[in-house]
């Protein structure tokens, strides 16, 4: 019983941050030359959805 409950939750975990991270993904494969962090940007798109700020990339914003 005890690996039946432990099973579950992993099958949960598995699935909420599948849900969260596909859309994430499809978000960042919809800009295909973006730039890594700390490099030179003029918007946050070009960061890979990261914060351009002051012409480079800082970190993630999700």
């Amino acid at each position: 019983m005890k690996y039946l409950l432990f099973t579950v939750i992993i099958c949960i975990i598995y699935a909420l941050t599948g849900a969260i991270a596909s859309p994430i993904d499809n978000a960042r494969s919809t800009v295909p030359n973006c730039v890594s962090g700390g490099q030179r940007c003029n918007t946050n798109i070009d960061c890979c959805n990261k914060v351009c700020f002051r012409k480079y990339c800082l970190a993630t914003i999700i």
